[in-house]
């Protein structure tokens, strides 16, 4: 390979390997995405809160990609807001203004805002806000409050909203503790998004080699095992060791990558 031919030429592929802005419809749905799937199409029709955890590298922001992306514009309003690190005065401005709410000085003006504005949309625009809130095991404490309240709607009796809340499994076990017990109480419906299966981390690799025009057999079998046993199943580490171990075959004009090329890129990924 010449210093200026990347291992994607070299190995022929037609696309990024393993790309983070994949089409949501091409994207690998292994059993723990279906099931994701499948509980928040139950909470879309019912409404509420729904909770989903998953460890890094898991997959979630690809589920959530592909979860807005089956929404009807004529029906939803999706709304994916990165909010988890800010204070509560810009958390209330920041979701007032994804609303298409106007400025507002004071928080409890701000609030008002934004209830109306998911009153306005529920009612009459006749859209159904789909707020996602994602890396939520960051949000800090008071926020998970502020949201009980911005949730209040009518004395409780109504729910116009489905609000996402997304992050790492600490996530669930943060709204465990005594102090957002009554937060937990509201959630409708929670998911975890397990690891892939041995049997998925072969399935998902062949799907991403054929997107690139390519197949599994750049990969000797020992390889495709050993990327089974150190992934434990995460998209994000499966196509890190991949792409680096590619890399490293064709700087040694190497065809086709070996058990000892995804040990050597594994040094590299976990250190």
């Amino acid at each position: 390979m010449t210093a200026h031919t990347s291992y994607q030429q070299y190995f022929g592929l037609t696309a990024e390997l393993f790309a983070a802005d994949l089409p949501p419809e091409k994207l690998f749905q292994g059993e723990g995405f279906k099931e994701v799937a499948a509980r928040f199409a139950h909470v879309l029709e019912h409404r509420g809160i729904f909770l989903l955890t998953g460890a890094p590298g898991a997959g979630k922001t690809s589920v959530l990609r592909y979860l807005l992306s089956t929404l009807s514009p004529k029906a939803h309003y999706p709304l994916y807001l990165p909010l988890s690190t800010v204070s509560t005065p810009e958390f209330y401005r920041q979701l007032n203004r994804a609303l298409g709410g106007e400025e507002h000085y004071f928080k409890a003006d701000t609030y008002r805002s934004i209830q109306a504005q998911v009153l306005s949309f529920a009612t009459t625009k006749n859209l159904l806000p789909v707020i996602v809130l994602d890396e939520a095991h960051l949000l800090q404490e008071q926020n998970f409050r502020e949201l009980q309240l911005i949730l209040n709607f009518r004395m409780d009796t109504l729910m116009p909203l489905v609000l996402v809340l997304a992050g790492q499994p600490a996530l669930a076990k943060r709204l465990l503790g005594y102090d957002l017990e009554s937060f937990h109480q509201r959630i409708a419906l929670k998911s975890l998004l397990v690891p892939l299966g041995d049997d998925e981390v072969l399935a998902f690799i062949r799907h991403h080699l054929r997107l690139c025009g390519t197949s599994d057999k750049i990969l000797t079998p020992e390889a495709l095992r050993m990327v089974v046993q150190l992934s434990h199943g995460l998209p994000r580490v499966i196509g890190q060791l991949i792409r680096k171990a590619l890399m490293s075959c064709a700087q040694r004009s190497e065809k086709t990558v070996g058990e000892e090329d995804v040990l050597a890129a594994s040094k590299e990924v976990f250190q």
